[in-house]
């Protein structure tokens, strides 16, 4: 079963279909049914679907997702295309970065020595 490219467009469902009018190759895409087109009305929030010339409002098959604790245990023995799943290991947040310990001279209140002639160890020339 073929997938097909599916294109989520923020914007009111009239202009996406004056530009698909407007604009031959995007016409023959959606038309024919290439690329799948949905509009994500920005005044209501509402999602249509493009389907017969003409935008209808997108119906979920399901409000609930499967939950699973690794994708391994959801496509495991399966090679069709699967629904979408909830995979509880991409739900774990990242451990924190453990930030840079300081160093002694710069423990809080102290005060590092002004910096006067050559660099220590440095020879002075003459």
């Amino acid at each position: 079963e073929p997938l097909r490219l599916l294109v989520v467009v923020e914007v009111a469902p009239e202009r996406l279909l004056a530009l698909a009018a407007d604009n031959e190759t995007i016409g023959r895409l959606v038309g024919n049914g290439w690329i799948q087109l949905a509009a994500l009305d920005p005044a209501s929030g509402a999602l249509r679907l493009y389907r017969d010339g003409g935008f209808e409002p997108y119906v979920p098959e399901s409000t609930t997702l499967p939950a699973v604790p690794t994708s391994v245990d959801w496509y495991a023995g399966h090679r069709e295309n699967l629904p979408p799943a909830r995979v509880a290991a991409g739900l774990v947040p990242p451990p924190r970065p453990t930030p840079p310990r300081p160093t002694p001279a710069q423990e809080p209140g102290d005060v590092l020595p002004a910096r006067r002639g050559p660099a220590a160890g440095a020879r002075e020339r003459t």
